[in-house]
């Protein structure tokens, strides 16, 4: 017998490792692609957010503005003598259902001759509605007049009304 160690197998010659995925460029670029795709998420969804707060607030500031219309409108009515009279301004909206969007020039600014169309267009099917344009009280105008110059007295009001209607001269 020998004394002589049996050889060992060799080991056996080692194998390549496959990249890790860090390294390998394929794998990186797929990662960076995906960090991109979900920035981009993430910002469209705050577009979205904010596209949506904005046309909130839009539709809010057309219904302030077809508001402040309705208004002028109403008090045109109310005063402008050229208008025919209506007892209840609100009636072209409510009654009439007319669009404040068709009493506007290009402008915005209302147009008082769209507005007579209008009440005329009311009133040929629902002539109650407008009516002659009620005349100041004459009566009432000297009542005022005479209250106003004597205001400085309490009972400045019943003395103007005593005045009036006593037949002593």
């Amino acid at each position: 017998m020998s004394t002589e160690a049996p050889e060992a197998p060799e080991a056996p010659a080692p194998t390549p490792t496959p990249p890790k995925a860090a390294e390998d460029p394929r794998s990186t670029g797929n990662a960076e692609a995906a960090k991109w795709r979900t920035k981009l998420r993430d910002k469209e969804a705050e577009i979205d957010a904010v596209r949506t707060e904005h046309d909130a607030t839009v539709a809010g500031l057309r219904d302030n503005i077809t508001s402040l219309q309705r208004q002028v409108v109403t008090k045109m009515i109310e005063t402008d003598n050229n208008l025919p009279y209506m007892h209840n301004p609100a009636d072209l909206w409510e009654i009439g259902d007319v669009d404040v969007s068709t009493l506007t020039d290009d402008a915005g600014a209302i147009d008082p001759e769209r507005v007579t169309q209008a009440i005329e267009g009311l009133a040929e099917s629902r002539p109650y509605l407008v009516a002659e344009r009620p005349q100041p009280d004459y009566l009432a105008q000297v009542i005022g007049r005479m209250t106003y110059a004597s205001r400085g007295s309490g009972t400045g009001q019943q003395a103007a009304a005593k005045k009036l209607l006593s037949f002593d001269t």
